[in-house]
């Protein structure tokens, strides 16, 4: 009805949300009428990194090129807690240029034993530069604790160190110049030198610092490559989309009447303000919901439609490395469950909408979002069509060894059910399939008889620890430019000061407990600790508190108490602040707080 009586219809999209999800909502209201989900700072940061990547001469990464780099700076970024992966990836790093020495021994590299007596507690050229100590320490060369303001203009001046065309930083003490040009000379003297920063501090002025670097070396004839660190699975796929942020969509419901919202996968308390996205469900008059879990914005839902997990859903999204994945389900649910997309369609035939005729299977919305959306065409080739077979059969997605579908469901029936059908992929619901290497996009699991849990991997590669018969899977959406259009960054920001009575926050995230669906598993919310505001000793003592204490500060007009937990080396005048923890308000970052202790 909605659609039929030409009513005002918003759509939010979402960077958890698939491509094709979020291609089929701005198809159902309109792209003007669809914001991207992301809040404008946050997506103003993604654009940026997008316009880095694919303009700038660096090459961003896949996390196996990481484990080759022989020298990482990290400008900001707690990777450990905010891209785990990439962390691991820099700890294999750390043992590149001394695993040289190793070799040198003739110590073969897969005797481990020996070569980690030769290294003993050794540590390759990782320099580490955060605000507050990060997992990471361990593995790292150099530790640097400054305030974020302080990173990116260390950052800078490592990039005027490193080449002279890129600007220098005005009011560097001889000790913060010395420190900048031996980063730099450890930079210089890498074969292949590798840049890290990210979103997380919603700070632009390290991202350009980071790009400053990578291009300072590049045009120094190195091959540095440069990688962000983002905060969801498909931050990147919405950024290339460059659709119109969610404070955007705010500004239009204070305008004018907006009749309803179908917001999808995407909770905004955790994006704005409470107060902000109070006002926003005050004014619009109907609120869809599209969703799989239960959070804040669900609560404010008239209408919510069940949506499918990742598990449940079928897919592409885009990684930071801008490599385009597809992802399929791994079982069909019985319930009315379906994917995002799957229900838009059905929205879309509904309301008589003739772009939705024909759609059906996977293929044609991903065949269509390409149509609109030039910059996806590569995804047509991430896997195979559903129509394709070997030997005339499909891959199935159960091993040989999943047996006894009739005996789960004797108690209701003897008979064997039928297998459910899949329109999207070329994978079948059972164990019966062909039973050869099927393409790399499309290898269901690692197992093999005759194999160990651990080997069975190795019967997929090329050799031990190599890539998939067939190429790793997914496709390269960003390629590095000329960087003939590049112009280094020189805006610098000052140096922070230290207010009297008031400070600065930085979020804090932690593996368990900051992202939104691992945080839902009971056996992570075991691990998940109690959140707290970060102080250094001295801050502390100003205010009187100790370990364990309650702090208050206000924030949109709504009062905040948390722990207090003392972190020596946090800067001066820096609280750290628990960030996406569930209970606790999101807060702009921006300006600074005045904290007042309460004492137990």
């Amino acid at each position: 009805g909605l659609f039929k009586e030409n009513k005002t219809v918003i759509g939010i999209g979402s960077p958890r949300a698939s491509l094709e999800s979020n291609f089929a909502l701005m198809k159902l209201v309109g792209k003007e009428n669809f914001y991207s989900g992301m809040a404008a700072g946050q997506q103003t940061l993604l654009e940026n990194i997008i316009g880095i990547l694919q303009k700038g001469p660096a090459v961003t990464p896949s996390l196996k090129q990481i484990e080759k780099a022989d020298a990482v700076l990290i400008l900001g970024e707690d990777i450990t807690n905010t891209a785990p992966m990439m962390a691991l990836s820099v700890r294999q790093a750390s043992k590149n240029s001394i695993k040289k020495r190793a070799t040198d021994l003739k110590i073969p590299e897969w005797n481990d034993a020996a070569v980690r007596e030769v290294l003993q507690d050794e540590r390759g050229p990782v320099i580490n530069i955060t605000a507050y100590k990060t997992k990471l320490d361990d593995a790292a060369y150099e530790n640097i604790r400054l305030a974020p303001a302080d990173i990116a203009r260390l950052g800078f001046a490592i990039a005027h160190s490193v080449n002279k065309n890129s600007p220098p930083v005005e009011g560097m003490s001889d000790e913060e110049q010395k420190l900048a040009a031996s980063i730099a000379s450890v930079l210089n003297k890498a074969e292949n030198p590798l840049v890290i920063s990210g979103t997380s501090n919603y700070n632009p002025d390290l991202i350009n610092a980071a790009a400053n670097v990578a291009w300072a070396l590049c045009a120094n004839d190195k091959k540095c490559a440069l990688s962000y660190a983002v905060p969801e699975s498909n931050s990147m796929g919405i950024g290339l989309m460059g659709f119109k942020n969610l404070s955007d969509a705010m500004k239009r419901t204070n305008d004018e009447n907006v009749d309803a919202a179908i917001i999808l996968e995407n909770d905004m308390y955790r994006r704005v303000t409470k107060t902000d996205a109070d006002k926003f469900f005050g004014k619009v008059k109907e609120k869809i919901i599209i969703d799989f879990i239960e959070n804040e914005t669900v609560k404010q839902a008239d209408t919510v439609i069940p949506a499918g997990t990742f598990a449940e859903s079928d897919g592409t999204l885009i990684n930071n490395e801008g490599r385009a994945q597809r992802y399929y389900r791994v079982f069909k649910p019985e319930s009315d469950i379906s994917e995002s997309w799957r229900w838009i369609g059905r929205i879309m035939v509904a309301a008589g909408n003739k772009d939705a005729t024909g759609w059906i299977s996977l293929k044609d919305f991903t065949d269509s979002l390409i149509k609109e959306f030039p910059v996806f065409k590569d995804i047509a080739e991430i896997s195979p069509p559903p129509g394709f077979r070997i030997a005339g059969q499909k891959i199935p997605r159960q091993p040989q060894r999943y047996s006894g579908r009739t005996a789960m469901t004797a108690n209701i029936n003897v008979s064997e059910p039928k297998p459910p059908q899949d329109i999207d992929s070329p994978l079948s619901y059972t164990m019966e399939g062909y039973r050869g290497s099927p393409p790399s996009s499309l290898i269901p699991f690692f197992w093999a008889p005759g194999w160990n849990s651990v080997q069975s991997i190795n019967k997929y590669q090329i050799e031990v620890g190599g890539p998939l018969h067939g190429g790793d899977p997914g496709k390269r959406l960003i390629e590095p430019g000329s960087g003939n259009e590049v112009k280094f960054f020189s805006g610098i920001p000052g140096k922070f000061t230290k207010e009297e009575n008031e400070w600065s926050f930085v979020p804090v995230y932690y593996i368990f407990g900051s992202e939104e669906m691992s945080s839902l598993s009971p056996a992570i919310k075991e691990r998940i600790p109690e959140p707290a505001l970060l102080l250094n000793p001295e801050d502390a003592a100003e205010l009187k508190l100790q370990e364990g204490y309650k702090i208050e500060f206000e924030s949109a007009g709504q009062k905040i108490l948390l722990s207090v937990k003392i972190i020596p080396g946090l800067p001066e005048g820096i609280a750290g602040y628990p960030f996406g923890f569930k209970g606790i308000p999101f807060i702009d970052l921006n300006g600074r707080f005045k904290l007042n202790g309460v004492k137990q």
